[in-house]
């Protein structure tokens, strides 16, 4: 926003940009709405490609959304808003998942467990920049410019981990023409929730000088939680259970409700500083964080609750430990370009941090699966399993690119170089709350003087770490891209890119279990990649409003180290010494993609539309899943899958103030053949374990999906008007996961089918708005991922545990808000 007036310009390009878009609706600030906006359709322009261009211009599937559209639908954070966008999927599991995992799928591209919060040890299958800096994060949306969404395989100039597709969030620069500033505030309310939910933020741009401008936004989000944690134990401060009756040794758990758990709090701030001394030279300097407390899992468990023999109700939660997170992410970054008249030189360097940790209750899961049986831990009477998860990783990124300028060539292109070192690690560290101290002193009791305690402890290790997992990675990622486009004609150009990459990843693994006094065993492993990647696009246009595209692109993701030590007791413990990391589970390949797509977009007086058909041939698809005996994560390679699908998205100007907007989207993924894992057995070689069968639908993708959004603007008086919003949802059934076979019912679930209705209303000013949004009108309860009670529930009365650890992820409750901005 560069003004605290708002002309019409700006009216025709934020109308327009609705107009244009899927699913959309302008926010705009103006005096009046006059009969050119129907014919507003000035389109936004991208630089998906690393050239500015009109979007109408990109001969491929793209999608943009800019800050007014996102005020408007009253999306906050990334999430909320590729879940409205056609053809994406993304998990609804609230803030807790959405700040630890990258689970954004295009086109289907998905194996692993629809539902889940953990880190994979794989990269992701779409990547995610902020400007020109790769980097995840569900980021707040405010001070955008726009959010481009590419579909498909962006493998030429966004490198490994853009199977899928790429998601850009490009951010406000400073502006060294004037000073200006806005200040915005939300309250609301959650169904199920007894609190509010609230946000504040303030932008400032301030120029120094012609050549200076500095920019700042900063807020934050308060939301109260709606899940109740129905069995939860009482815990002292070190987080061990209380014991009834003040007995220590026998003792059973204290059970209490904690209500609201699900608390949102996110903190952020971003500053700009641009220096811009001359038309042909500009430096960007960019420092951004946000960090996040998460008070619990937004999920619900379903069935009896053995607690009191009734149904859970809708809200509530059966773990016995709360399962709090936290979240804090860095992006400190300097872009610099200067016109060398041939070509713009840009520079992007950049340094990147992240780090989460969370708290995850694995009782019901150490129950279910006969873990607390066979260690030993059956006679302690109120068993608390927490599993403590780390994560963080550091990357510096260096990119130089070369972008021709010349008008009149018929020949543009892009040419660069690139460079990453990244660090990623991951701990996990599984405690049996208490248990080293009720150890200590059920051996002194005299009530248990004939009874088996067990004496293979370490009782030095408090708290009790049942397991302890360290994972290390040191990557480093440099590579050669160019693009160049041949216009043939004003009507026909055709394309074509490469990438050539070499990397390296160095692993180093260690896992023990320490309340065994088992050491720490440590694995090593190195792997080296390198190859060369391929785009080719025509495109030819039938009229000066109409054209027809075709692209076959190469997409990749890079392969690494399991690094854990697979074989477990069952195997000949000479042989596990000499081998402890299965070879057939050392280490994890490359996947990759051919897509073929065909498309078509146009437009008339008023009507806008895309069409896109697709064809994706997937080899090696990496799965995360854990190794056979259960404990640790990790990666297996199927052979093949497919995708295919279609594409749709269109607006419709029906009169000059109202607008239909929408998109379908069809996805048929599925392996192309049988899914063997390797079993673990030093006595056999190869997968031999099925897991999955060909034919099978891939998880976490509906098959068809539908958006449409309806948006009306209706002048109120000469310097008021009403922006009103109405926008539907529809995903059809989809699959939990992908393991059909060996696991059974355990993770494979069909997840029903779902519709949002959303809506919202915002009177515009001069320089203030005020409005009202409703999310999930219906109240729709909308099951995007579950873990099963085969795989986490589970009869638990004989270790005196009455909850469940099935849960299921489900979407944001109806959620009513009310939000105003004042502009100066």
């Amino acid at each position: 926003m560069k003004a605290a007036t708002f002309n019409k310009s700006i009216i025709s390009g934020a109308v327009s940009t609705a107009i244009f878009m899927s699913v959309s609706s302008a926010s705009v600030h103006a005096q009046e709405v006059e009969p050119a906006v129907k014919k507003g359709m000035e389109i936004i322009e991208v630089t998906a490609n690393r050239r500015a261009q009109n979007i109408q211009e990109v001969p491929f599937n793209i999608s943009a959304v800019g800050q007014e559209e996102i005020d408007a639908a009253g999306w906050v954070d990334t999430a909320d808003l590729l879940r409205e966008m056609p053809g994406i999927s993304v998990p609804d599991g609230g803030g807790r998942a959405a700040a630890n995992n990258n689970a954004i799928t295009i086109r289907g591209l998905n194996l692993s467990l629809s539902g889940t919060d953990a880190v994979f040890l794989t990269d992701p299958t779409v990547s995610t920049y902020v400007n020109d800096t790769p980097a995840f994060g569900n980021f707040i949306l405010k001070d955008i410019e726009r959010v481009e969404i590419l579909r498909g395989p962006q493998g030429t100039l966004y490198g490994s981990g853009s199977l899928g597709g790429t998601v850009r969030y490009i951010m406000n620069r400073p502006d060294v023409s004037r000073f200006y500033g806005k200040i915005d505030g939300t309250y609301g309310q959650t169904d199920g929730s007894d609190g509010n939910n609230q946000s504040a933020n303030i932008m400032l741009n301030m120029p120094l000088n012609d050549d200076f401008a500095i920019r700042f936004n900063l807020g934050t989000i308060s939301n109260d939680g709606v899940i109740d944690y129905v069995n939860a134990y009482q815990v002292d401060d070190g987080g061990s259970p209380v014991s009834q009756g003040g007995d220590f040794v026998l003792g059973g758990p204290i059970i209490q409700s904690i209500t609201d758990a699900d608390t949102v709090e996110i903190d952020y701030q971003r500053v700009s500083v641009l220096f811009e001394p001359s038309d042909d030279f500009n430096a960007l300097f960019t420092y951004m964080n946000q960090s996040g407390d998460f008070g619990a899992r937004r999920a619900v468990s379903t069935g009896i609750n053995a607690l009191n023999g009734e149904n859970y109700a809708d809200d509530e939660l059966g773990a016995a430990l709360l399962e709090p997170a936290s979240s804090d992410n860095e992006v400190l970054s300097l872009e610099v370009e200067y016109n060398l008249g041939f070509a713009t030189l840009s520079s992007s360097s950049s340094f990147s941090e992240r780090e989460y940790h969370q708290v995850a209750d694995n009782t019901g899961f150490q129950i279910t699966n006969s873990i607390a049986y066979w260690y030993g831990y059956g006679n302690m009477p109120r068993l608390a399993f927490a599993a403590i998860r780390d994560n963080t990783s550091e990357a510096f990124t260096q990119e130089v690119r070369l972008v021709s300028n010349s008008d009149d060539s018929n020949i543009d292109w892009v040419a660069g170089l690139y460079y990453q070192q990244k660090d990623t690690t991951a701990r996990q560290s599984t405690e049996v709350r208490g248990f080293t101290d009720w150890r200590i002193a059920a051996g002194l009791d005299p009530r248990l003087a004939s009874a088996y305690l067990g004496n293979f402890y370490d009782l030095s290790n408090n708290p009790a770490e049942s397991f302890l997992w360290t994972y290390a990675n040191d990557f480093e990622d440099t590579a050669a891209f160019g693009e160049i486009t041949y216009h043939v004609s004003d009507k026909l150009q055709a394309s074509v890119g490469f990438r050539y990459f070499e990397n390296e990843s160095d692993v180093v693994s260690q896992t023990g279990f320490p309340i065994f006094g088992i050491q720490r065993q440590l694995v090593e492993d190195k792997q080296k990649d390198s190859d060369i990647l391929f785009k080719g696009n025509i495109s030819y246009k039938l009229s000066n409003n109409m054209m027809i595209y075709g692209t076959i692109s190469e997409g990749y993701r890079r392969g690494g180290s399991n690094a854990a030590p697979v074989r477990t007791e069952e195997s000949d413990v000479g042989q596990a010494q000499q081998d402890p990391n299965d070879p057939e589970w050392a280490s994890f390949a490359v996947d990759t993609v051919i897509n073929y797509e065909f498309g078509v977009k146009g437009s008339t007086d008023s009507l806008r539309y895309t069409a896109n058909l697709f064809y994706v041939d997937w080899s090696n698809p990496q799965l995360n899943t854990s190794t056979p005996s259960g404990f640790y994560f990790a990666v297996a390679n199927g052979e093949s899958a497919k995708s295919v699908g279609l594409e749709t998205e269109f607006t419709w100007s029906l009169t000059e103030t109202t607008t239909l907007s929408g998109g379908y989207t069809y996805v048929d993924a599925a392996l192309t053949a049988d899914f063997f894992t390797h079993d673990a057995d030093y006595t056999t070689n190869g997968a031999s374990r099925l897991q999955a069968l060909d034919g099978d639908t891939l998880p976490g993708t509906a098959k068809n999906t539908l958006n449409l959004a309806l948006t009306n603007y209706q002048t109120l008086t000469s310097d008021l008007y009403l922006d009103s919003r109405v926008s539907y949802y529809y995903q059809s059934s989809s699959e939990n996961s992908i393991l059909s076979v060996f696991e059974g019912d355990r993770f494979a679930q069909t997840l029903p089918s779902f519709s949002m209705l959303n809506a919202s209303f915002t009177v515009v000013a001069d320089s203030w708005t005020i409005g009202v949004a409703i999310k999930n009108i219906t109240n729709e309860k909308g099951t995007t991922g579950t873990f099963t009670e085969e795989y986490m529930g589970g009869d638990g009365s004989f270790y005196n545990f009455s909850g469940t650890g099935q849960k299921d992820f489900i979407s944001t409750p109806r959620t009513v808000t009310v939000y105003g901005s004042y502009f100066f």
